[in-house]
């Protein structure tokens, strides 16, 4: 067997050992294996195989395959935001604004608390959470709804701001 390849037509056995961090399908029809990872890893992962000829069955080699596994939170430009939001249709159990990445890849920000603050159209501060956990409700900081109008936030993500001009709902 050079550099991996396998004459046509020639009939083989191959073993892949499961990987400490995702699974793997091979197909031994086409020869072909798919590497899924577990839910939120991401670093090196190691694939051990064996090949063995099925006519002579101690014909064998064995080999690794090492490669790195990018976290999904890894793109920072990856996140989305929502510049509209209508309060007379929130989104999951009342909360009105729902960053996916937060709930998705929580850690990837780093270690500080994300902080929202919420602006009317004239700068008054109208809400700020110095820990948000995509649990606002769409209230002021004294627990009122607010009304429909035009609003501006900052989500501090712990050394990663994002502002956005113009939210409304």
């Amino acid at each position: 067997m050079a550099n991996d390849t396998i004459s046509e037509g020639a009939l083989i056995d191959v073993e892949i050992q499961e990987p400490q961090n995702g699974r793997i399908i091979y197909s031994s029809t086409s020869g072909k294996g798919t590497y899924t990872p577990n839910p939120k890893f991401s670093g090196k992962e190691i694939l051990k195989y064996t090949v063995c000829s099925t006519i002579c069955p101690t014909d064998c080699k064995s080999s690794t395959i090492e490669f790195e596994v990018e976290s999904p939170c890894s793109d920072r430009n990856s996140l989305v935001l929502p510049n509209v939001i209508f309060p007379d249709s929130p989104s999951r159990d009342n909360r009105y604004f729902i960053v996916e990445a937060l709930i998705d890849c929580p850690d990837a920000f780093g270690p500080k608390p994300t902080k929202l603050t919420v602006y009317n159209r004239w700068g008054d501060l109208v809400y700020r959470n110095d820990d948000y956990k995509n649990d606002w409700e769409g209230t002021n900081t004294q627990g009122q709804p607010l009304p429909t109008g035009t609003y501006y936030y900052l989500l501090d993500l712990g050394g990663v701001s994002v502002r956005r001009s113009r939210g409304m709902w």
